[in-house]
């Protein structure tokens, strides 16, 4: 082991969950589209932000979530906008004092207050002390908090846990992937011979989770190397996905448009329909609109596709036992304290990389988990499988007991799907007609 690299504790505080925090797969978030297909973030980062330099800021928290939130917004929007660390610090209240920060203190604090770009409020030369980083030295406090104040009114941004316990899958973590970089617990730094960084204790920092090289997650960092890469086995036990919407802001020239059509359905009678509205709000403007273009025809609305996979993987939670405390499973066999992939939170009995059983957050994570890895198995993504398996194929490798299981398996899974999608399926169905 390399110990040069490591480093003392750089501001990380474990968080301590409760109800009113947001968890993948609680419906409460509403998540952007998938926008990283490959599930990997390095095209879209352009920050390199040191945390420590005449002094340590603890501040790895504020460095590493503004670091996901640049890349968010350069992906979505096309603007590169690097957020104040040093801003963020300062409004969730972090610390040399105190050792740092809870990341989910720090991603709530900037939901409720804004952020401010870097150049208002940096981490400059002329700071000598900790203390003065976590000041206003050399920046107008009023202009930079009128700033986060507006950037609200423009923007919203919310967040999630996809872990709240220790794992060593990446499974939701690479679901989590297709929609923002993601920000995780770490030991900070040590490398092995082939100068991969391995976990050797207790997380004490904050890092931005940029993707997966196969197996071996990518980091990028507030600390030199900016990028690194970590054993396979390295584990985390929280990680935090991002979301940021730009807001739909009521332009001068939208508000004209707005008049356009407001006058023009007056012209045309419509509004007689509402004459308490027209007597109120009808005065007519000194100079009018220019009528609207006759409406173009109504475009061909296409339906939306098929889905195989949902139904699918509900009929694998039922085949492979699922039941709640006092509930039957399939068999009609009644559990009193629920199955074991009821307790794990599994319904697919997922297994990770070392033949263990994933215990995963709650049950909407683990079903996600279960419909991403039939997703992955579909397109080709997943190596066990190919596009071209049939649904009989598949279950030879998802559960390999023999031909028995493999066709019982597949013949189940078969009858739920017709019964819910009122669609013939049968065993020889390819899995590329699933997607």
């Amino acid at each position: 082991m390399n110990k040069e690299n490591q480093i003392t504790p750089t501001g990380y505080i474990e968080p301590v969950i409760d109800s009113s925090q947001y968890i993948l797969g609680d419906g409460n978030l509403i998540a952007d589209p998938v926008l990283e297909e490959d599930e990997d973030w390095g095209e879209w980062d352009f920050i390199e932000d040191l945390q420590s330099k005449k002094f340590e800021t603890y501040n790895c928290t504020g460095f590493n979530t503004a670091q996901a939130i640049s890349k968010i917004i350069w992906r979505k929007y096309g603007e590169k906008f690097n957020p104040s660390a040093r801003w963020i610090g300062i409004i969730a209240g972090t610390s040399a004092t105190k050792g740092g920060n809870d990341p989910h203190v720090v991603a709530e604090a900037i939901r409720k207050n804004g952020l401010i770009p870097d150049e208002m409020l940096p981490f400059s030369d002329d700071l000598e002390t900790v203390d003065e980083y976590y000041s206003f030295k050399g920046a107008d406090e009023a202009k930079c908090r009128a700033y986060a104040k507006d950037w609200l009114t423009k923007w919203e941004f919310n967040h999630d846990w996809v872990v709240t316990h220790f794992t060593t899958d990446p499974t939701a973590m690479k679901y989590a992937l297709r929609y923002s970089p993601l920000g995780g617990d770490v030991s900070a730094w040590l490398t092995n011979e082939q100068g991969l960084y391995v976990r050797f204790g207790q997380s004490n920092h904050w890092t931005n989770i940029r993707g997966y090289n196969v197996k071996n997650p990518k980091a990028d960092d507030s600390y030199i190397p900016f990028k690194k890469e970590l054993v396979p086995e390295f584990g985390f036990s929280f990680v935090k996905r991002y979301v940021v919407i730009k807001k739909k802001v009521l332009t001068p020239e939208l508000k004209q448009n707005i008049l356009t059509v407001f006058w023009e359905l007056l012209k045309r009678g419509w509004l007689s329909l509402f004459p308490s509205f027209v007597e109120n709000y009808t005065t007519q403007p000194t100079n009018p609109p220019t009528p609207l273009p006759p409406p173009e025809p109504p475009k061909p609305v296409s339906l939306p596709k098929k889905d195989y996979i949902t139904p699918m993987a509900e009929a694998i939670k039922l085949f492979e036992g699922w039941a709640a405390p006092g509930e039957k499973d399939r068999t009609g066999k009644i559990w009193p304290s629920g199955t074991a992939s009821w307790r794990r939170n599994n319904p697919g009995n997922i297994k990770s990389s070392d033949g263990n059983f994933i215990i995963y957050t709650n049950e909407k994570v683990g079903f996600a988990a279960l419909v991403y890895y039939i997703e992955r198995a579909c397109t080709g993504k997943h190596k066990a499988y190919k596009p071209e398996m049939t649904i009989r194929q598949f279950f030879g490798v998802y559960s390999p007991d023999g031909n028995v299981i493999e066709s019982a398996y597949a013949s189940f899974v078969c009858k739920y799907m017709s019964e819910k999608l009122k669609e013939m399926i049968y065993p020889s169905k390819q899995l590329k007609e699933l997607v």
